[in-house]
């Protein structure tokens, strides 16, 4: 099988994160949209961070959410904080209060990551939860499973909770697993890179000055960010980067 990987990756940049979130809301519209003959299930991964909770933001507008068929999405993510779901510091909470809570969604077309403590052993079950309804719901091994993932990146290069030098990186099979932030709270749970692979389309989002070393490093042709766990990402359709000019280092007013 042909995989997309960082050094195929299209390079969308805009002059600033509204764009980025513009662009990103019209993507996931697209998604919906390229599967309307069909009359499947379209499987869509989020993300955390303040330019997804605007792009979620925008698609929660009337005008725009009128025009989306909510009756077919299915709701994933792309990683979690092991806190509760009403916390605000859980992406759920975040993806409910932007958009969630907003459009007609029934309650079973939203898969949030378990919730089973903050300890060490609650994110590995919560993982192990994850990683079986992931694989239960994925009926036909070889196709990709997500339609659209959505994706930031840190300024370390992390992805979902994919951090340097932690054990989620090395995972082969599961598609969940525990992950270990730098930050608190220390405990997440992601997708591993065997489930962002079975996707048609990864999106980044990337904005910030403080993102240019990282862009710089992917972009390398010698380099393709192949240390960084952003750069190891590979799909089976394909993958874009939506980046604002402050993140690709354009000098502000150039």
């Amino acid at each position: 099988m042909t995989m997309t990987t960082m050094k195929d990756a299209v390079w969308d940049v805009m002059p600033t994160p509204y764009e980025v979130s513009a662009r990103m809301a019209e993507i996931f519209m697209r998604a919906l949209a390229n599967r309307a003959g069909d009359g499947g299930a379209v499987r869509v991964a989020l993300s955390g961070g303040s330019t997804p909770r605007e792009a979620l933001a925008m698609l929660a507008r009337p005008y725009v959410a009128s025009q989306i068929d909510w009756g077919r999405l299915e709701v994933y993510f792309s990683d979690e904080r092991c806190v509760p779901h009403d916390d605000p510091a859980s992406n759920i909470a975040m993806a409910r209060q932007a958009l969630l809570d907003h459009v007609p969604l029934k309650p079973g077309q939203i898969h949030p990551v378990p919730f089973e403590g903050t300890t060490p052993e609650g994110a590995q079950k919560a993982a192990a939860a994850y990683d079986a309804l992931l694989k239960a719901q994925h009926t036909q091994p070889g196709e990709p499973f997500f339609d659209l993932v959505m994706l930031g990146m840190g300024t370390d290069g992390h992805t979902a909770s994919l951090f340097p030098n932690t054990a989620a990186l090395a995972a082969t099979s599961a598609w969940a697993a525990a992950g270990q932030a730098p930050v608190v709270p220390h405990q997440r749970v992601t997708l591993t890179y065997p489930a962002l692979a079975s996707s048609r389309l990864v999106a980044f989002m990337v904005t910030g000055a403080a993102k240019a070393p990282v862009t710089k490093a992917l972009k390398s042709p010698a380099h393709s960010g192949a240390t960084l766990p952003a750069g190891r990402v590979q799909t089976q359709g394909r993958l874009v980067i939506l980046a604002d000019e402050a993140a690709m280092g354009v000098p502000k007013g150039s």
